[in-house]
């Protein structure tokens, strides 16, 4: 069983899983959380039995989510080996599944999150290999942002259409991610090729925002569609913002400013890599 893997590690599962929504998805959302809890049944409980996951795909993503889970306890943090294990098992099961099943989109977000966590974990090689297999998947499925029309921006937006916008963007901005630490490290002509495809000026960003004007303030989500070419002074949310800042290392014209609301404003947040942008601040 899949889940089986999580044995060795001292942590509750679905607080794991709550944890990486709330504190490393906002930034790079790689998981729909609305159809993702859809899909796991969530009830509150402490655990994911496996009859209540809708197939194995969706079983190895709660297993990747939890990679990025954080402990406090000096004990568990530094159990590294386990999610090292974890994390090559993953890697072994996701092979088997793109084998034998066809592309899905949780398996898709499985290779995503596994890219990200070697890209976090300065394997680069590895993280580039992970997204061209992810941006394989997605193009067979003809997953893309979607564009940008006048006469829709009040429409109702569907999660499954919402799901593949973020697929595209969490794509797109880990490539770059990836290629700006590359050409830190290398020299020009041992940077390898751009993976994901750049977004037109009239592809949707990401429209579930999660905005905040002071400290003071909670945090609360609006629907709002905005095209990828949308200025840098719209308050948009986090992820958005980051969608942006990685047009920035692309032949993209970016937003007209840079100087975006300091709400967004990441400098006080640790480095964990070499990357300059903004979602470099989260701390794994």
């Amino acid at each position: 069983m899949i889940l089986s893997l999580l044995s060795s590690r001292n942590a509750i599962p679905s607080h794991s899983i709550q944890h990486y929504l709330e504190t490393i998805n906002p930034y790079l959302t790689i998981v729909h959380p609305e159809l993702f809890a859809l899909r796991t049944n969530i009830t509150g409980s402490d655990s994911f039995p496996d009859q209540e996951l809708q197939g194995p795909a969706t079983t190895l993503l709660v297993v990747c989510m939890q990679l990025f889970s954080q402990n406090d306890d000096p004990v568990i943090k530094g159990e590294e080996n386990a999610d090292r294990a974890i994390y090559r098992s993953a890697k072994q099961i996701l092979s088997v599944l793109r084998a034998i099943d066809s592309p899905s989109i949780e398996l898709i977000q499985c290779s995503i999150l596994l890219a990200f966590y070697e890209y976090t974990h300065e394997d680069l090689g590895r993280a580039y290999v992970s997204i061209g297999d992810a941006n394989t998947m997605a193009s067979i499925l003809h997953v893309g942002p979607g564009k940008y029309l006048e006469d829709e921006r009040e429409a109702i937006i569907p999660y499954e259409e919402e799901e593949r916008r973020c697929i595209y963007w969490s794509l797109f901005v880990l490539d770059r991610l990836v290629q700006t630490d590359y050409s830190l490290l290398q020299m020009p002509h041992q940077i390898p090729p751009a993976v994901v495809s750049p977004p037109a000026a009239d592809d949707l960003l990401p429209t579930n925002h999660l905005l905040w004007y002071d400290e003071g303030q909670s945090p609360y989500y609006i629907t709002q569609r905005y095209p990828a070419d949308t200025d840098f002074s719209v308050p948009v949310g986090p992820f958005q913002r980051n969608c942006q800042y990685a047009m920035l290392y692309t032949g993209i014209s970016p937003p007209q400013s840079p100087a975006g609301p300091t709400a967004f404003e990441l400098g006080s947040h640790t480095v964990t890599s070499a990357s300059m942008l903004p979602i470099s601040i989260l701390d794994l």
